[in-house]
C-alpha cells in the first residue's frame, strides 16, 4: 500500500506528495502566513533493495529535504520561531534536530534514540525523545540546549519514553510513557502518573494552558477481553475519554485555545478503515475515512 503525506486546512486536504512513495506527515506548525510540515518519504518503493526513509519539511508544500537516502530517517516535530526552522527526528539511529537545516546530533551510533517534540522558548531549544540503554529498556528524556536530562531511570524491562515537550514560562512538560504502559507526564521533572497498572495508557502529546495541564492518548483495559484502546485527553489528572472502545482509537495531538480543546486522532470503524477526526470539546468531526491524523495546529487571525 502506499501512504500520501498531507494536511488538512479547516478540512480541505493539501496533498504534499503522490501515490509513487509511501510518507508520513507527522508535524504541523504554522507562522504568519506560511504552513510548516514535518515527515518523511521512502526515497524508493521496491521490495527487493532496501528502502530508507528521508526526513524532511514542506513549507507551503515545497519540499526542503533534511537528509540524503543514505540511511533510515524521520522528521517527527517541527517549530518555528521568527524566522528559524526546528525539525526533531532521527537519523541512522541518531536522535537529533535541524535548525535551518543543519543537523544538531543529540546523541550518537552507540544506543538507539530518537527526538520525538521540539518546542523553542527564547534562546532555549527543548527535544524530548528517548534512547534505548538495553535490549529491552529505553530511557525518557529531554535535551535543553544539547543537555540531556533523564526523566525515567536505566531499569531492566522498562519501556519508557517522552513524546511530546511544551515550555510554559519556566515550566517545563513532557508527556510519555512508563513502566511498560503507565501514561504521565513531567513537570520539570515530577512525574504525574494519568493511568495506573491496572489500564494500559499511552501519552502521545501535551499542552499547557494558563495553570491547566492536557494531555492526549489512549488507555485500555488489559483485564477487558476483546477490548479496544479508547481515545483519551486528560485535563489535569482527570480522563475525558473521546471514545466508548467499541472501535480502536487513539489521540494523537492536542491544542487549546480559550475554553476549547481540540484534539486529533484516529478511529478504526468496523472493517478496520482508519477514519482521521478530530474532536472539538469532545465532539467528533471526521476529516477523512481513509487517514491518520498525527498533528492538529490552532491559527487565529
Amino acid at each position: 500500500s502506499r501512504y500520501i503525506a498531507k494536511y488538512w486546512k479547516n478540512g480541505i486536504a493539501v496533498n504534499l506528495t503522490d501515490s509513487l512513495t509511501r510518507a508520513v506527515a507527522s508535524s504541523i506548525a504554522v507562522s504568519g502566513n506560511d504552513v510548516y510540515v514535518a515527515g518523511w518519504e521512502e526515497n524508493a518503493f521496491n521490495p527487493s533493495v532496501v528502502t530508507h526513509s528521508v526526513a524532511k519539511y514542506w513549507k507551503n508544500g515545497n519540499v526542503v529535504n533534511l537528509s540524503d537516502g543514505s540511511a533510515m530517517a524521520e522528521a517527527r516535530s517541527i517549530a518555528v520561531s521568527g524566522n528559524d526552522i526546528y525539525v526533531a527526528g532521527v537519523e541512522d539511529h541518531v536522535a537529533k534536530y535541524w535548525k535551518n537545516g543543519i543537523a544538531v546530533n543529540l546523541t550518537d551510533r552507540s544506543s538507539y534514540a530518537v527526538a520525538t517534540s521540539i518546542a523553542v522558548s527564547g534562546k532555549y531549544v527543548y527535544v524530548a525523545g528517548w534512547e534505548e540503554k538495553s535490549f529491552n529498556s529505553s530511557v525518557a528524556k529531554y535535551w535543553k540546549n544539547g543537555i540531556a536530562v533523564n526523566l525515567t531511570k536505566d531499569k531492566e524491562s522498562n519501556y519508557a519514553e517522552a513524546t511530546s515537550i511544551a515550555v510554559s514560562g519556566n515550566d517545563i512538560y513532557v508527556a510519555g510513557v512508563d513502566n511498560l504502559y503507565v501514561a504521565k507526564y513531567w513537570k520539570n521533572g515530577i512525574a504525574v502518573n494519568l493511568t495506573d497498572s491496572l489500564t494500559y495508557g499511552f501519552a502521545a502529546s501535551i499542552a499547557v494552558s494558563g495553570n491547566d495541564v492536557y494531555v492526549a492518548g489512549w488507555q485500555l483495559k488489559p483485564t477487558c477481553n476483546h477490548c479496544n484502546k479508547i481515545a483519551t485527553y486528560w485535563k489535569n489528572g482527570i480522563a475525558v475519554n473521546l471514545t466508548d472502545g467499541s472501535n480502536f482509537a487513539e489521540a494523537t495531538s492536542i491544542a487549546v485555545s480559550g475554553n476549547d480543546v481540540y484534539v486529533a486522532g484516529v478511529d478504526y470503524d468496523l472493517v478496520r478503515s482508519a477514519v482521521g477526526k478530530y474532536w472539538k470539546n469532545g465532539i467528533a468531526v471526521n476529516i477523512s475515512d481513509t487517514a491518520q491524523l498525527f498533528s492538529i495546529f490552532l491559527l487565529y487571525q
